[in-house]
C-alpha cells in the first residue's frame, strides 16, 4: 500500500563530526520529526552532499533541503544542480501544490535560487535558543486539522545557529515566523 505521500529529503550536510556518531543524520532527524514512515508519509532519501543525481522536480510530492556547514556563496559540484532543481519544482509545485521547506541552509539556498537576497549577517553567527511567533498563516497549515491561529499559537522554541539573516520575501514566499528580528528566521 502507497503512502499518503512521499517526501524526498535532500541531504546537503552533516551533523558535524564529533558529533555524526550520537546523533543520526538530518534525513533522519527530519523523519522522526515529522512522525516516520507510516501509512501517511514515506521518506526517500537523496544524498545530494554524495554526489546522488536530483530527480525531476515533477515526481517529487514533497520535498524537503536539510542544513549544511555550506553557504549559498560556497563552491560546491552539486549546488547549482540543487538551484537548478529549486527552480524546476517551482514550476511544476505551480501545478501540483507540492510543498517544499527548506532547513536552515535549506532555505537560504530556496531563497536565492528563487531570486532573494541571501547574505551574510553583518552581526556574525547567532547560536543558541530562540523563540520564533507564527506571523503569517498558511492554507496547508489549516489542511489536517483546526486552524492555528496568531495570537493562540504557542511560540515555537528551537535551538539554533545562523550567520546569516532571513531572506528577503518574495510575493509568493514569505516568512512565517519571526524571533523579532531579521536574525534568523523560518522562511
Amino acid at each position: 500500500m502507497k503512502a499518503f505521500m512521499q517526501v524526498t529529503l535532500i541531504e546537503t550536510g552533516r551533523p558535524p563530526a564529533g558529533l555524526g556518531g550520537m546523533f543520526p543524520g538530518y534525513p533522519e532527524m527530519i523523519a522522526s520529526l515529522l512522525g516516520g514512515p507510516g501509512p501517511d508519509l514515506s521518506f526517500a532519501r537523496l544524498a545530494l552532499i554524495d554526489g546522488e543525481a536530483l530527480p525531476d522536480p515533477a515526481d517529487c510530492e514533497a520535498s524537503v533541503i536539510t542544513g549544511s556547514a555550506f553557504g549559498v556563496y560556497d563552491e560546491t559540484s552539486w549546488m547549482e544542480p540543487l538551484r537548478n532543481f529549486i527552480r524546476g519544482a517551482s514550476r511544476a509545485r505551480f501545478r501540483a501544490r507540492a510543498p517544499m521547506v527548506g532547513v536552515c541552509f535549506g532555505h537560504q539556498i530556496i531563497a536565492d535560487a528563487m531570486g532573494g537576497e541571501v547574505a551574510r549577517s553583518p552581526k556574525g553567527w547567532g547560536v543558541g535558543r530562540h523563540v520564533y511567533t507564527l506571523v503569517r498563516q498558511s492554507d496547508w497549515m489549516t489542511q489536517a486539522g483546526a486552524p492555528l491561529r496568531h495570537s493562540a499559537s504557542p511560540p515555537v522554541r528551537q535551538s539554533s545557529g545562523s550567520g546569516y539573516p532571513a531572506p528577503a520575501e518574495r510575493r509568493d514566499a514569505g516568512r512565517l515566523a519571526s524571533q523579532g528580528t531579521r536574525y534568523p528566521g523560518l522562511s
